[in-house]
Order: C-alpha cells, then structure tokens, then sequence
C-alpha cells in the first residue's frame, strides 16, 4: 500500500506508519505552523495546542474549531502560506470612503512543494477515495481543481469535510455540539433519512460539494500548481559525490500569480432523535480496518496531513552541495571538509544508507557530524553501518539541538550513552551500537567535551 493510497481512502493504520518513518517534531512544527489548535480551553490557554506526542492526535483525539481547519487548510491552496482568519476585510462608509479594517498576519508555514504535494494527494481523495462517495460529486475529474479530506472520529459524532481551491477554503462540520461530544451518531434519523452511522461524506460530505460548487468559482479554480515529479515518484532529489552540486536543485515553477485564499467555513449542529427502526448498512467501500481506527476527527485530519507533508519534505532531504571558500593562504593545498548534519535517520531508509557510505569517495581531509543523526531508536545499527567508511578518515562530532531530548526518550542511556563506570576510556567503548564508541575509537573527538553524538 502506498501512503497515498491510504491517505485518500482514510486506512490510518497508513497514517501511523508514515508517521513512524519521519520526525515527530518536523510534524509538530506543521502542526504549529498552521494554526492548529485544541477548541476547548485547557486552564488559562483558551487555544491549547495540540501536541503530536499524545499519537492519538495523528488521527483525531483533539477537539477543535472549522474555523481552525480551513485556516489550516488554506495554507496548502496558498503555496503554504499561513494567514490567521480575520472577520472584515474591508469598510466603506456612507459616503463611499473607505476605512480602515482589519489586516491578517502571515507567514511562510509549510514548504511550496509540500504544499503542492498535499493538494495532489487531496485531489485525488475527491477523485477516487473516501471523497468520491459524497453526493452530489465533486472533484478535479467532475467539477474543477478541488482539494479536500473526510474525517469522522469514532464514535460518529463529529464527521467532516474539510477542502479548498486555489480561492478558497471551506470546513464542513455535522456532529454533537456539546463540549464532551459523547452523543454517538449512530442509528438517527435525520430530516426523515435513517442513519446507521454518520460518516464524513453523509452529511458534511454534501454541504461541502453543494456550497463550494456555488461560491468556489467566484474565488477562482485554477489548476493547482504540480508538485516537484520526485516527489509523486519516489525517487530522491540529490547529486552524487562524483558530481557534487554549486546549488540547490532548481526550484518547482513558481504557482500562478493569485490572491489569498479566503477563509471560510461551515458548522452546522443538529438536534436529533433516534428510533428503533433498521437501516442499510453503513456504505463503507474504502473502509477495510476496525472501526476504532478506521476514522479520523478534525484536528487529527490536519496531523495526518502534516505527517503526510513532512514525510513528503523529509524522504528526498539528502544532498551534496560543494562551497570554495577564500580562508588559506594563497598556494596553501586546499583542505576539504565534509560537513554532516541533520541526518535523521530511520530504519529502512536504504537509499539514503548507500548515498552516506559513498561520501567516503570524497576522501575528505576532516569529517565533521554536527547532530540530529537520529529519528528512531532501531535506526542506530543502520546508521553506524553507513557512516563506518567515514570513521577512517580525521573526524568532530558535535551535539545538535534535538540531542539531549532523543537521547534522553529514544535511547537507553545504560547501552548507548553513558560511560560505563567500569571503562573510563572512551576507547574501550565497544558494542550495543554506541555512536560515540565507535567515533572516539576511530580517533573523532567533540569540541564541546561531551560524549553524546545522536
């Protein structure tokens, strides 16, 4: 199954396990970045975040506004810009003068490919996943460009439809209005339709495609900008050591002059009742998981996609770049040093585990790791196999700014991290797939006194 496939058919077993493979901060900073919030109060914070340590927020655990969420999602219709909603755009007097108003902040959030990349994907939930069960039909294949995702948590209280153009962003919203939303929406009748369950496309599904198929076009319905094609392929972006790079790789073409997408939104609660009676079954095509993890909420919908986005970002974030820099005296041999960081690397990533074994081609004359090699425990062996070449060669290694958080949560610090009492010279430092055993072995050293490498 590819993460695409499980995105637009909501199978978040597939959320999940992307999400493992990338950085859960880089997910939390999207998350952030997007405005995403808790809609209830918690304390004296009346926009709680939502944090992406507490997994179940992947998929929806985290109650929050439509107001959140398009704001959320206009940010991928905006080449991943971020404006915060306001309420008046604009003021005229009786005389026909205008007034002051209210302006938005923005901010560049999410990277333009990304962006791309998570309005590619959510087209294609309109045009053949959990979105094409939503009547009357509305999708890039029917209608024009349109972006969106279902979500329905678990109980069936809180279903959505949250989507956009290149001109406007729209959050649909049916469910329990109440703040502990412990009302099921399961076997209702609702304006004389019985309802077994309430999933997104039901009854949000609906308000959604008939109030965008009115107001979209009059904000404009481009087609969305492409994606960079490795992208949607797989295949990393990235130069060779025998063929260095002076420059980043050349940009994605640049969107389609535009304005701001505006913000918009629905929210629609309804007082309902219940009878005995049986209904049809629940239509459920694209739903082949249990149902306790078969759905996904508001806020979780947004995390899915930021995992999403991240791991679109992060999976082709390798490359050699090569800079000429005027410090020796003139004549003096140049002195070429290989500058690693970020690396943050997980199991499986074979491609990116060769690409780091042939930097050794460079035959550098220092090698220097500046952190974050690390996203997942399980990730060390691999790592160390792929850096060995390098340990041949003079090398520093120097704590990153995630260093003391990973090593602290992710990795036993009686294995890996802590000089055994027994051995105090870091030489002797051998096995469990301790980083720094291995770099002092082969005679790196780190400048800031520390042993500490992931």
């Amino acid at each position: 199954m590819t993460v695409l496939y499980g995105l637009q058919n909501s199978i978040n077993t597939a959320t999940f396990a992307s999400a493992a493979q990338v950085d859960l901060c880089g997910i939390q900073k999207i998350v952030d970045a997007v405005g995403i919030h808790g809609g209830l109060p918690v304390g004296d914070d009346p926009n709680p975040p939502v944090k992406m340590t507490t997994l179940a927020n992947l998929i929806g655990s985290t109650q929050t506004a439509p107001l959140t969420m398009a704001s959320a999602f206009a940010t991928f219709a905006n080449d991943g810009k971020y404006c915060e909603p306001i309420a008046i755009t604009s003021v005229t007097d009786q005389t026909g003068a205008q007034l002051p108003a209210q302006s938005s902040n923005c901010k560049e959030a999410v990277k333009p490919e990304v962006a791309r990349g998570v309005a590619y994907a959510l087209q294609k939930v309109l045009d053949e996943g959990s979105g094409s069960l939503i009547q009357p039909r509305l999708s890039t294949k029917t209608n024009f460009p349109v972006a969106a995702k279902t979500g329905t948590n678990d109980t069936n209280g809180s279903t959505w439809v949250v989507g956009f153009t290149t001109g406007v962003a729209t959050a649909a919203w049916f469910g329990d209005p109440l703040g502990d939303q412990l009302r099921p929406g399961r076997n209702l009748t609702i304006n004389g339709k019985r309802y077994e369950a309430i999933d997104g496309y039901m009854i949000a599904g609906p308000m959604f495609s008939k109030y965008m198929a009115q107001v979209a076009p009059a904000y404009g319905t481009n087609p969305f900008t492409a994606p960079p094609t490795n992208m949607v392929s797989g295949t990393p972006a990235r130069t060779t050591p025998s063929t260095p790079a002076t420059a980043p790789a050349t940009a994605p073409a640049p969107a389609p002059a535009r304005s701001r997408p505006r913000t918009l939104h629905r929210a629609t609660a309804t007082r309902r009742t219940s009878s005995m009676a049986v209904s049809p079954a629940l239509a459920s095509r694209v739903r082949n998981i249990g149902r306790g993890f078969a759905v996904t909420a508001g806020a979780g919908t947004a995390a899915g996609l930021a995992a999403f986005g991240y791991g679109l970002w992060e999976k082709n974030q390798f490359v050699l770049r090569e800079e000429a820099l005027p410090i020796l005296p003139a004549g003096h041999a140049p002195f070429r040093v290989l500058h690693l960081s970020d690396i943050h690397f997980v199991p499986g990533q074979h491609t990116k585990a060769r690409w780091l074994e042939s930097l050794a081609s460079l035959e550098p004359d220092l090698v220097v790791n500046t952190g974050d090699n690390l996203s997942h425990l399980k990730a060390v062996e691999p790592l160390l196999k792929a850096l060995r070449p390098l340990l041949e060669f003079p090398g520093v290694f120097v704590p990153g700014p995630t260093t003391t958080s990973v090593r602290a949560s992710k990795i036993p610090r009686p294995t890996c991290w802590a000089r055994p009492r027994s051995s105090p010279n870091p030489s002797n430092w051998t096995g469990r797939g301790c980083g720094p055993a291995s770099a002092w072995a082969a005679g790196w050293t780190s400048p800031t006194g520390t042993n500490r490498w992931y």
